[in-house]
């Protein structure tokens, strides 16, 4: 079992006379990484269950990880605090009132075309979602293939390692202004010292 160190908090960094607040800003891959033991479990079947399907194709962004099927949206992860959310291709309103608790996220701009959120925070939740992955290929008239599983677990990287891989960025916010960073920020150094 991989050791999960505790999430590093908010920083705040002095420049000048002025205080500024430092927030870490992690990737879908970085919040996977970082995730429990259990989640990436969930991730990894979920995943593969997917990518069963003919033709399902994935594709990881800066902030959730897609699936299609010939270009036509499937489904959607996205890990919001320690919750794996699965977004799928189908009408909430018509699983609004079944066992499933659907959720409707279609108010959300880079949720519309997956409109239906499913928390999973169980392995019977994991369950009731391959049933809804397979009501979305249905729709999309695809069918399992003989594909193999595969092993998506990365293990725990602490935060300042996923920044030198890219994972994570630095954002320094003040009420004028924010700056996006990957690189280290070394806040003893000050640029207009004289000596």
């Amino acid at each position: 079992m991989a050791l999960i160190a505790p999430p590093v908090a908010d920083e705040t960094v002095l420049f000048g006379d002025e205080r500024n607040s430092m927030r870490y800003n992690r990737s879908f891959r970085a919040r996977l990484i970082q995730s429990d033991d259990k989640l990436k479990e969930w991730y990894g079947k979920l995943k593969n269950e997917i990518l069963s399907y003919e033709n399902a194709t994935n594709r990881i962004s800066w902030k959730y990880e897609s699936f299609s099927y010939k270009k036509n949206p499937a489904a959607k992860f996205f890990i919001k605090g320690k919750t794996l959310c699965l977004y799928l291709a189908l009408n909430p309103s018509d699983y609004a009132e079944s066992k499933y608790g659907v959720e409707d996220a279609a108010e959300i701009s880079m949720f519309a075309d997956t409109p239906a959120l499913y928390r999973i925070k169980s392995d019977k939740r994991v369950r009731y979602a391959t049933e809804l992955i397979a009501e979305v290929f249905k729709k999309l008239g695809t069918h399992k293939t003989g594909r193999e599983p595969v092993d998506y677990y990365e293990p725990y990287n602490g935060t300042m390692a996923l920044i030198e891989k890219g994972l994570v960025k630095r954002v320094i916010e003040d009420a004028e202004e924010s700056f996006i960073g990957a690189s280290s920020f070394n806040s003893s150094q000050d640029e207009n010292s004289e000596e």
